[in-house]
């Protein structure tokens, strides 16, 4: 599970109800065969229901974010 608290405080100042959906998971597993699988929804999907332009803005902005710490552990052996 992972935020970081500035974004979180954006979050909370923009729209209280979508701190539900913080902190946002990261799901890693081991297959049967060894290798791992990881997968995530991307910030700007988790906060698309919300109507708030400012949620959309920090969604936007964490998307990037999410992406590298994934790519990162995708390239990490």
């Amino acid at each position: 599970m992972v935020f970081r608290n500035d974004f979180a405080v954006r979050l909370l100042a923009a729209d209280q109800v979508a701190g539900f959906e913080a902190p946002i998971r990261i799901y890693v597993y081991e297959n049967a065969d060894g290798s791992a699988t990881i997968t995530y929804s991307p910030p700007s999907a988790t906060f698309a229901a919300y109507t708030n332009p400012e949620v959309h803005r920090v969604a936007a902005e964490l998307d990037p974010i999410f992406k590298a710490i994934v790519d990162q552990a995708l390239s990490t052996r």
